[in-house]
């Protein structure tokens, strides 16, 4: 659990920036081929100086240099005490119920007679990102909210994080709290990708492999410890699985973020009285129904009619960017951490 949560939270303060990014392309609108081009004339006149108003983000760091101008250092960290409270409980939760996991699917298989480590690795995989998942959902809710609120044109703006809580519970209920959770669970196929390929290449030493190759030296002479898998093996692992992952899986981040910046209405329809025989007719001072809340389909639909296939893949350059350093931070850690843990078991 400590190995867990210390991986997340030092994977979220090196990367905050970057997810600033990807997730204002992640919530952008779409506009047609026509409409954009005043919105980049625009833009491109205003050299991306203030807020929305100066047309899509475009390009990792051409984004982030925007919102410095604009926003300053804090603006590229617009969100980070969400992301750590988020981080925290879900990395510590993951990895304690993957270890718990393993070990009972292990005992599972071994008993059906059907036992297969990378099925093990890819049940255990989806077992914690459930759990991680169902529990923290509210957290990623809060941190998109916040990452997404730049003046003066986002829809909302909230004062703290205690603030944001009440105001969303006041204004939306408790379910806004769990906007994007079915996507979030789709994207439990993330892990499943991405751990199983991290222990297999940590295992098969790739790193010490493709460090031997570089350096012409056998990698039985790389590492120090034959058998134990190196800093190079860890680094290797959790960037080739973590790309392979988010290549796979993006599109429901996309269709994630969209349904968490969704504001439902505050009022509800009015009622009609029963004494009207004629449906009636709203006058045009009266407020309108509030429209239906998106669902995953409509947002897919929405997303696919304006933007096409590109539109599922907006930020993810940005996301390949976060991805190294952010994979070989939280892994590394969590490696180090857990092999200093163990060492001190040991010495007890």
């Amino acid at each position: 659990m400590l190995a867990g949560s210390l991986a997340g939270a030092a994977s979220a303060v090196v990367t905050n920036p970057l997810e600033v990014v990807k997730i204002r392309m992640q919530n952008q609108a779409e506009t047609s081929s026509s409409s954009t081009a005043g919105t980049d004339a625009a833009g491109k006149l205003a050299k991306g100086r203030k807020g929305w108003d100066e047309g899509p983000y475009r390009g990792t760091f051409r984004s982030l240099i925007r919102i410095h101008r604009s926003e300053g250092l804090r603006g590229l960290y617009k969100g980070l005490p969400q992301t750590l409270l988020g981080y925290l409980p879900n990395w510590a939760i993951y990895f304690t119920v993957y270890d718990a996991a393993k070990s009972g699917w292990e005992r599972t298989l071994d008993g059906a007679k059907t036992r297969s480590p990378t099925l093990v690795h890819v049940l255990s995989a989806v077992t914690a990102g459930i759990v991680a998942t169902s529990a923290t959902n509210p957290c990623w809710v809060l941190r998109t909210r916040f990452m997404t609120m730049s003046h003066p044109n986002s829809p909302y703006t909230y004062r703290s994080t205690w603030d944001a809580i009440t105001t969303i519970y006041r204004t939306e209920g408790l379910s806004a709290f769990y906007k994007g959770w079915a996507p979030s669970l789709m994207g439990v196929s993330h892990v499943a990708v991405q751990f199983p390929l991290y222990e297999w290449a940590r295992v098969g030493g790739w790193g010490s492999r493709l460090l031997a190759f570089f350096t012409g030296r056998p990698s039985a002479d790389v590492s120090d410890r034959p058998g134990v898998p190196t800093s190079a093996d860890v680094l290797v692992a959790s960037a080739l699985s973590k790309v392979v992952a988010s290549g796979v899986t993006y599109p429901h981040e996309i269709v994630r973020t969209r349904l968490h910046t969704h504001v439902a209405a505050s009022h509800p329809p009015l009622p009609v009285p029963s004494h009207h025989l004629l449906p009636r007719i709203p006058l045009p001072s009266e407020p309108s129904p509030p429209p239906p809340e998106p669902t995953v389909a409509s947002v897919v639909r929405s997303i696919y009619r304006t933007a096409g296939l590109g539109g599922f893949y907006r930020g993810f350059g940005t996301n390949l960017v976060k991805t190294v350093p952010a994979a070989v931070v939280t892994m590394g850690t969590y490696e180090g951490v857990r092999w200093w843990s163990e060492g001190v078991k040991r010495d007890w």
